[in-house]
């Protein structure tokens, strides 16, 4: 029952990233004060904890070998679930650079971002273990901007035809997920 959840989780925590940063966006000028306060609430966790769970991996015999493969890789690949960290650093990065250029200022240019995130998304596979969980942020990043789009665009979003197309793309996704898990082809990651 929980695998059938697995690829809802992270996304949900995801678009509540994106929903909860349209509440306080970077605002021009002010990318250094931004950066500053991602950087207290995710960098400095995700070292911490890395070097954390590292060690208590390295220390315990039966998860020792594996550990030492690993060294400093723990800051710059995906390690352990601390992926999701990795991933949430670049979705902000890319973020800033998306709200500097106004891509993301109006809903008409907030859709051609998001049309071409969500097609990107789709069409391409990255390989496993990218840099920095580039390749997982590539997967969380439509998550992301329909969260923002939910918050910062909800009144062009309330529309029936436009909560009718979100509802029946929604079961349409699940059904055809739940459909593959059953007949054992879902993926099995993440």
């Amino acid at each position: 029952f929980t695998d059938l959840f697995l690829h809802l989780r992270m996304p949900l925590f995801t678009f509540l990233s994106g929903f909860v940063y349209a509440y306080r966006p970077v605002l021009p000028g002010q990318e250094a004060i931004f950066w500053r306060k991602k950087m207290q609430r995710l960098l400095i966790p995700l070292l911490a904890v890395s070097a954390i769970y590292f060690i208590l991996k390295w220390v315990n015999p039966v998860t020792r070998e594996d550990t030492a493969a690993a060294g400093l890789r723990i800051f710059i690949f995906p390690f352990s679930h601390l992926w999701f960290l990795q991933a949430l650093i670049l979705l902000f990065a890319a973020t800033v650079v998306l709200e500097r250029s106004r891509l993301l200022g109006t809903f008409n240019r907030f859709s051609l971002v998001f049309g071409l995130v969500l097609t990107l998304h789709l069409a391409i596979e990255p390989p496993p273990g990218l840099l920095f969980s580039a390749g997982d942020a590539l997967y969380l990043a439509p998550f992301f901007l329909a969260g923002l789009a939910a918050n910062r665009y909800r009144d062009e979003l309330r529309s029936r035809p436009v909560q009718a197309l979100w509802i029946a793309l929604f079961a349409f996704a699940f059904s055809a997920y739940v459909v593959s898990w059953l007949l054992g082809q879902a993926p099995d990651d993440r």
